[in-house]
């Protein structure tokens, strides 16, 4: 029993462990922020031309997603405590066109309110980047889910929310739409004008994503290296999304860690606990394993058909405890939402079962020291 619930408690926590994806990172390779805002679009060839003289047709295929950022508290699960003024990014009509794009990789939605098809295609479209929201009505914004819900309390697509500013005051937001596990945790992304209307001191762009549009290492460093290095008067300072993406999600992954660890004692404890048992159970029958030497059974053949009822009782809670955690998590795994480490959890069941069966050997050996005419006496 104890192992079937161990095998389940690590099996159905494994399920819900969280890695850096293609959708997480919208296809973008770099994460970059500047000290300085940016008043030129870097996608423009006669800027590239300026900055880059000779090394402009190395940026050839890359491409830049700019966003006016006003700074704040990080909303993202890195902060602890509830974020009272969160980052607000403005997204231009730019972004919204750039996924339109088909052969764009796009970011992972976990829901939209609108019902229109072109929107839910692409939900940037909900924020109406180039049209100010009117006065009286909440401001659409897109959150990543993860934020909405642990950081500001906001549970579902259409809720309202109200923050207050120190510039303008209180401000009502409506969820138009959650990303889901993304590099863009922790913050706010309404439309441009919208953001252009509440902070209008914040000029410029100061966050950008980058794809580098390269498949080789060391054409993804150079390029990072060129832009950093030519806008380095502003500051351009860049990270790997991955990287970024990873750090977002690790403080999850160490929650699941600590019940898995759990688990895994539990489990470890249930093992030594069943080669226990069955070491008793040796002693408790050695009157009949006596008898059945007597009668012709070699004492190795015992031994072995004890390891096998160890090993038997051991698999069978193994696959009690492995089915029970596939029939729980596999409605999530069905959705996309769960990503199982199929190799680290194989690694980890594989050990404590060839545990399981080293001791139940030992527990098995224990028949070299029953004395045959003693145990058949009485």
């Amino acid at each position: 029993g104890l192992v079937a619930a161990a095998t389940f408690l690590i099996g159905g926590i494994s399920a819900f462990r969280l890695a850096p994806t293609e959708r997480g990172v919208g296809g973008f390779d770099l994460v970059a922020e500047t000290s300085r805002p940016i008043f030129v679009d870097l996608n423009d060839a006669a800027e590239r031309r300026s900055r880059f003289a000779a090394d402009a047709p190395t940026l050839e295929s890359v491409g830049v997603l700019a966003f006016r950022w006003r700074r704040g508290d990080d909303a993202s699960c890195n902060n602890p405590f509830r974020a009272a003024q969160p980052q607000v990014m403005g997204v231009s009509a730019d972004v919204a066109r750039w996924f339109d794009e088909s052969t764009h990789p796009a970011f992972g939605w976990a829901g939209t309110e609108s019902s229109d098809e072109s929107v839910r295609a692409n939900p940037w479209r909900a924020l109406d980047p180039e049209r100010a929201t009117p006065a009286g009505e909440p401001i659409p914004v897109v959150i990543d889910k993860n934020t909405a819900m642990w950081g500001l309390q906001v549970y579902s697509v259409g809720q309202r929310f109200t923050i207050e500013y120190e510039e303008v005051g209180q401000v009502e937001f409506r969820a138009v739409a959650f990303l889901d596990n993304t590099i863009l945790q922790g913050r706010l992304l309404v439309g441009d004008a919208d953001f252009r209307r509440l902070f209008p001191d914040e000029e410029g762009d100061r966050f950008f994503l980058v794809r580098t549009g390269a498949a080789d290492e060391a054409i993804r460093t150079r390029i990072r290296g060129l832009l950093e290095d030519r806008l380095g008067d502003v500051g351009f300072a860049t990270r790997r999304s991955d990287r970024v993406l990873g750090e977002l999600l690790a403080v999850q992954n160490t929650y699941l860690s600590t019940f898995q660890s759990l688990g895994a004692l539990g489990l470890l404890l249930g093992t030594f606990g069943l080669a226990t048992v069955q070491l008793r159970s040796v002693l408790e029958r050695r009157g009949e394993l006596a008898l059945m030497q007597a009668i012709g059974f070699r004492r190795r053949r015992l031994m072995s058909l004890v390891a096998l009822e160890n090993a038997w009782l051991l698999l069978l809670g193994l696959g009690i405890g492995g089915a029970s955690a596939i029939g729980v998590v596999l409605p999530h795994w069905w959705f996309g939402a769960a990503s199982v480490p199929w190799r680290e959890l194989g690694a980890i069941l594989g050990a404590v079962a060839l545990i399981g069966v080293l001791t139940g050997s030992l527990a098995s050996r224990s028949l070299l020291g029953i004395d045959v005419k003693r145990s058949l006496r009485g």
